[in-house]
């Protein structure tokens, strides 16, 4: 894999961590949890962190080892997947 294609992933998984920090931060106030309404927002605002951070704990892994061993196809169906 050429170096442009790694920045790319690099960049790729930047702007991921930065959409994990945003769903993390909206579970910050307004919680309450007699709140039905509220349990279930806040509920789909932890579960679509946790898809993000599955997905690109393993670019994040692969970045720091040389991109040895990445399956392209096999990362673009776990992004799919979300």
């Amino acid at each position: 894999m050429n170096e442009t294609r790694v920045d790319a992933y690099r960049f790729l998984l930047c702007a991921a961590m930065m959409h994990l920090k945003w769903d993390l931060q909206g579970l910050i106030g307004g919680f309450h949890w007699w709140n039905l309404g509220s349990l279930r927002r806040r509920y789909q605002q932890v579960q679509c962190a946790r898809v993000r951070a599955i997905a690109f704990h393993n670019l994040a892994h692969f970045l720091t080892h040389g991109m040895r061993g990445f399956d392209e196809s096999r990362f673009w169906e776990d992004v799919n997947r979300l």
